[in-house]
């Protein structure tokens, strides 16, 4: 004689006995929820209870009907997604799953261990609202993922965006993939300031193809961002050839790759932008030709650059020094890599460099000495303007009777992390990281 929990589970009890057990107690009923054997019509009753455990059962059992087992998926997603059922009706309709209720989804996307047939009616779907979610699943094949991402159209560009930079964030995420989002849509690609294009750049070894194609199709801000990089002259040639983004050429000029005749072509003509020029001014790979081209026009900002370019060749300040031109004396008297002869001889022989030869971070601390005691206040003057005068020198100026020379000791005095920093770039005789 079975017992009545024996028989709640019997695959041979009657339905109208199944129903007498799941009035009878609640624990009959959780036995009967489970009965793989029940009537579904029972099974749907179940399904209301108020009673957590049975609805549970009610949930694994392969015998609830679908529309109850998709509802009580919002409960029990884990349960759904093991129920053998599911499998058997995905052969009969593999679009079952687009039936389910959103609530029931939302659960699902909430599980740790997700069946890979409703990973793959997830890929299929292409909604946005998934792109995350199986961004983060490591059983996603990525890119499929991403060649659905980057053949989407404009108006969905915000949540792929978030997709793709999870992708491109993930470690694991392997090179052809990261080269399909490089390559992605134009429509999806802000082409200022792009949040995936900074998002690949802020990857830790870019691939080179990835590189080359952002050169070519990427946002302005990673065009930047590349022409920063110690990149080939080649591909600094294709950066030059956007001609409208002046940020753009002044990177490609302060890369030490950048060879010269590109250099050249980015300062010749009228209408070759200020700030290029100045930034040309600043290149570690100036040529003597290119010093004289930068200076043809007497603009002071320039020929302030090239006097803290600390990449100046020597040759190039040797002609300055030579040259009849006042304007080019004046930037080898104040450049440091000038040779010292060139400088003493200035020093004993022409008192109006003098002033001139007070700022230049090359003199040595005894000569610098002698220009504190200098009847001229703009030698002194000049002597507190010196990024390397030493911090005694500059206290005893700070007292001096003539204000212009007290004013630049005190500003001197209170910016030191900038003097600091100064002395870094020119005793480094680097500026490039």
């Amino acid at each position: 004689m079975l017992t009545p929990e024996q028989q709640a589970a019997d695959e041979a009890t009657p339905v109208e006995k199944l129903r007498e057990f799941v009035q009878q107690s609640v624990e009959l009923a959780r036995i009967v929820s489970r009965n793989s054997y029940a009537d579904p019509e029972l099974l749907r009753e179940l399904a209301a209870s108020s009673d957590q455990e049975a609805r549970c059962g009610v949930a694994a059992n392969p015998n609830v009907p679908v529309e109850v087992l998709f509802k009580l998926g919002e409960e029990f997603p884990k349960q759904l997604l093991e129920n053998p059922v599911v499998s058997l009706l995905l052969l009969e309709n593999p679009d079952l799953f687009n039936n389910l209720p959103r609530p029931t989804v939302d659960s699902i996307l909430k599980e740790e261990c997700i069946p890979t047939f409703f990973l793959n009616w997830a890929i299929n779907q292409r909604r946005i609202d998934f792109s995350t979610w199986l961004a983060k699943q490591p059983e996603t094949p990525k890119r499929v993922l991403v060649e659905q991402a980057t053949r989407s159209i404009a108006e969905q560009s915000e949540p792929w965006c978030e997709f793709l930079e999870s992708v491109i964030q993930d470690p694991n995420t392997p090179d052809d993939v990261l080269e399909v989002i490089a390559t992605r849509d134009d429509r999806l690609r802000n082409p200022m300031t792009d949040r995936v294009d900074q998002a690949l750049m802020l990857r830790p070894k870019l691939p080179k193809p990835v590189i080359e194609i952002l050169a070519v199709r990427g946002a302005v801000s990673a065009k930047i961002e590349i022409a920063r990089r110690p990149i080939s002259a080649d591909l600094l040639r294709t950066l030059a050839e956007d001609q409208s983004e002046v940020w753009l050429l002044c990177a490609v000029a302060l890369n030490p790759n950048t060879p010269e005749d590109l250099l050249e072509e980015l300062i010749v003509g009228d209408r070759s932008p200020y700030y290029v020029k100045n930034s040309v001014a600043l290149s570690p790979n100036l040529s003597d030709r290119l010093v004289f081209l930068l200076l043809e026009k007497d603009n002071f900002d320039t020929r302030s650059r090239l006097e803290i370019n600390p990449h100046l060749p020597i040759t190039a300040l040797e002609k300055l020094a030579k040259s009849s031109n006042r304007i080019h004396q004046w930037l080898a008297a104040m450049h440091p890599n000038t040779p010292m002869p060139i400088l003493m001889d200035w020093l004993k022989h022409d008192p109006s460099k003098h002033t001139l030869l007070a700022r230049n971070p090359a003199m040595p601390e005894e000569i610098i000495r002698q220009f504190l005691k200098s009847p001229s206040a703009s030698v002194r003057a000049g002597v507190a303007e010196n990024p390397s005068t030493p911090e005694t020198f500059l206290i005893q100026l700070s007292t001096d009777h003539d204000s212009n020379v007290r004013h630049a000791a005190q500003k001197a005095l209170k910016d030191t992390d900038s003097r600091k920093a100064w002395q870094e770039v020119y005793f480094s005789q680097s500026t490039w990281q």
